[in-house]
């Protein structure tokens, strides 16, 4: 077929797909208004991020979409969901050019709606702060046990040094070489361990003052609670798209009923049954009723 039997047989038949879009759209509207409303519940955090550290890839979204966070809100709310059902109506937006997040819920009861994004958006700041900020935790742990170690091989250097020079007052002016070789031994023991003990010290000092520093201003608060309002898209959605299946399937019926019609509508029809070229074309016309506008003797018409 050619675009211009396309055009032809979309204008014969162009009440099918109206009549389609049309039936799809008031039954979709029926179902619609018959049906619950939906209510979205749309909480704002700003949620700064450290620029540098160990924590530069810890990302808020992913915070909100853990099974930690749906876990404590199911726990915390009493709901009946499970971690993956609560997760599919939970839905986290950021336009990149600021740190604002905005957690969405959708739920039938709004009060539900307002409870659970609010309850979504306490613990993701909770939870993205501490993981932002709880690394020094785990340092303080290790770093106490390796400075008591530190510590106690400075004192019992020290000890082992005092104990010696009691039980040899002038182990330093000694005739014998032993003596003085060994309380030299010890002195180095000493300053050693007291030179390993402050580089130590040293080291997790800067350690310490670098995490400072990576985790300034890092943290999450929110700046906006959530209020539940009526979603009115997801019904707009499902009329548009109710219109356009009823239109494809009207424009599938149209053409599929063209392509099954033998009959002769059009002098290519004819040509192309008979297979002999058009000699002419008879055009209609509209014949008037008998008798009317028949001349009378007079020269005047008579109506019928």
């Amino acid at each position: 077929m050619t675009i211009r039997q396309y055009v032809r047989a979309l204008r014969r038949r162009a009440w099918i797909p109206i009549l389609l879009v049309a039936v799809a759209v008031l039954g979709t509207g029926t179902l619609v208004l018959a049906s619950r409303p939906q209510y979205t519940a749309t909480a704002t955090v700003i949620a700064n991020s450290p620029s540098t550290g160990a924590n530069r890839t810890l990302n808020f979204s992913d915070v909100v979409g853990s099974n930690t966070l749906q876990v404590g809100v199911i726990d915390a709310l009493d709901l009946a969901d499970d971690p993956a059902s609560l997760a599919q109506r939970i839905s986290v937006t950021n336009d990149r050019s600021s740190n604002l997040y905005r957690i969405t819920v959708t739920d039938p009861d709004p009060k539900r709606a307002t409870a659970i994004a609010n309850a979504v958006a306490e613990s993701a700041t909770r939870l993205y702060t501490e993981l932002g900020t709880g690394s020094s935790q785990p340092l303080t742990a290790d770093t106490s046990v390796q400075d008591s170690t530190y510590l106690d091989q400075y004192q019992a250097a020290a000890r082992a040094l005092t104990v010696y020079e009691q039980e040899h007052p002038s182990a330093g002016t000694s005739d014998d070489a032993s003596v003085r070789s060994e309380d030299q031994r010890r002195q180095l023991d000493v300053a050693a361990s007291a030179a390993a003990y402050q580089s130590f010290r040293t080291a997790v000092v800067q350690v310490q003052v670098n995490q400072i520093e990576s985790t300034h201003d890092f943290g999450a608060r929110i700046v906006d609670p959530a209020v539940a309002v009526p979603d009115t898209s997801s019904r707009a959605q499902r009329l548009a798209l109710a219109a356009a299946l009823g239109l494809l399937i009207g424009l599938g019926a149209v053409f599929g009923l063209e392509l099954v019609d033998s009959s002769v509508r059009e002098p290519e029809d004819a040509e192309r049954l008979v297979g002999a070229p058009l000699l002419g074309v008879i055009a209609h016309a509209d014949v008037p009723s008998r008798g009317a506008g028949r001349p009378t003797p007079t020269g005047e018409t008579a109506d019928a």
